[in-house]
Formats: structure tokens, sequence, C-alpha cells
């Protein structure tokens, strides 16, 4: 896919740089644009990143970033996709547990039609089974808090050394990528993605998460709908995702309009 760089792909590379090598950091740690290769792609789409001496993000994308969710009072629900063994046995103890990996990055999305793009309505192989995973709003605030974008962006970043360093170091990556319809269409916004690192992995699943379930017959009523013509009624099921309200301070963080 010429002119997109990997952080704003479907599947994102897994990049580590020499440092997180040495640190004893995974690869697959860096499912994301890494340092090094930020320098290199000049283009991303209608963005910018230049050359080292003009490295800022030239394009400012800020209002079509948003955050759309299921949430209520305390929650806030999350989708992630796995194969059948692992999630089995995650909405069996409501919690994840072997065979899922703690030793690598896992990603959450609150899009829904974002989840079912990336699983391809959990027909891809090792993504058939989809999960809702409700998370402590607060936890899910904190992620945000933590988050370090997978791109540098001149609303966010000084230099970019500064963003470099807190790359390296994060434990949780945003990324940004194009919300779909429900016939997988882009949309003219970017819906996000967070990375969390095998250093708080535990913790997301110790004392972030509230609630698991398997969807996967939702999945794949809607799915059947749509392939059947009955676009109408598929919508009828989708989740009733509204903009999640955060702080300005977040905003900031992330790139967002304040």
């Amino acid at each position: 896919m010429a002119g997109v760089p990997a952080a704003q792909r479907n599947d994102g590379i897994r990049a580590a740089s020499v440092n997180e090598r040495k640190a004893g950091r995974s690869r697959r740690d860096r499912r994301c644009l890494s340092p090094r290769r930020a320098r290199r792609n000049t283009k991303i789409g209608r963005i910018d990143l230049a050359t080292d001496e003009t490295w800022i993000i030239e394009v400012d994308m800020a209002e079509h970033l948003e955050i759309r969710a299921l949430y209520d009072r305390d929650t806030i629900t999350v989708y992630q996709a796995y194969k059948k063994e692992i999630a089995e046995a995650a909405v069996k103890n409501n919690r994840f547990v072997a065979p899922f990996s703690f030793n690598r990055m896992t990603w959450i999305k609150p899009s829904f039609l974002w989840m079912m793009e990336r699983s391809n309505w959990g027909k891809k192989s090792g993504q058939e089974y989809i999960l809702s995973v409700k998370i402590k709003r607060e936890c899910f605030e904190k992620a945000l808090s933590m988050g370090v974008l997978t791109n540098p962006d001149k609303t966010v970043y000084k230099q970019f050394d500064e963003w470099e360093k807190l790359f390296e170091e994060a434990k949780i990556h945003i990324q940004w990528d194009p919300e779909r319809d429900i016939n997988g269409n882009k949309l003219g916004y970017r819906s996000i993605q967070i990375g969390i690192s095998r250093y708080l992995i535990k913790e997301y699943n110790d004392e972030w998460i509230v609630e698991i379930n398997d969807i996967s017959p939702l999945v794949k009523k809607i799915d059947a709908l749509i392939r059947s013509g009955n676009k109408v009624k598929a919508k009828q099921f989708l989740p009733n995702e509204k903009i999640y309200p955060l702080s300005t301070e977040i905003k900031k963080k992330l790139g967002m309009k304040s």
C-alpha cells in the first residue's frame, strides 16, 4: 500500500529498535510505527512526516479524531478478537488466562465497527471469537493519560527526539485508524486503538476488567443480515456508541481537538 505508513495500515508493523531489544522488550510489543521508520516515511496520505530537519506532522488532524463507545456511568466496552481456546477460557473465568499470552502487547478497540473491519466480522484466522470487555472508566482514562501516539504529532510533541524517547518507554500506545461504516467504507474521522504493553497487561487483566462476554453469535447475525442485503435491520443490532467525554488534558495528549 504505497504512501501509507505501517502505523496506519490495518495490521501495523511489529518493529523494535536496537535499544528496545537490549532492554529485553519483545518485537511483538511494537505493533506500530518505529521512530526509525517514522524518519524514513516522508508521506502519510495527506500528512508529511518529513525529514530529520522537518519531522513534524504538517496537517492538523485533531478535528478528525473521536472516541465513540458504548459506556455507562462506571464502565466502557472495548472489543478484542481471539481464537476459540483463548476466548472460551476468558469468558469462563471472566479474566484472560492461558493460552492467552501475557508476554505481548494486546490491543483494545472501543469501536465495534472497527473491530469488525479488523477481524472481518470474525472470519479472520485466530479472530473467530469476538469478545466485549467491560472495563472501568477510570482505568480506561488512566490508559489514555499514559498513552504515546504511534507517530509524532506537532500539537503534542515539541521535538522528534522527545516523542522518540517517550515512544520507546511507553507502556501504552495510541493509534488512530479510519473509522468504518457498516459496509466497511472509511468514514471522515478516525477511531482509537489502545495498545497495552506486556508490562501493564497483568494490571489490565486483574484490575481493569469488570466483565467479559462472547458476542460472536451477535456478530454472525449482523454479518448475515448485511450479506443478505438487509442492512436496515442489521443496523438495529449495532451498539449505541456515543462520543466519549474526556478532559482537556487527555484530549491534548491524544492530539484531539479540545
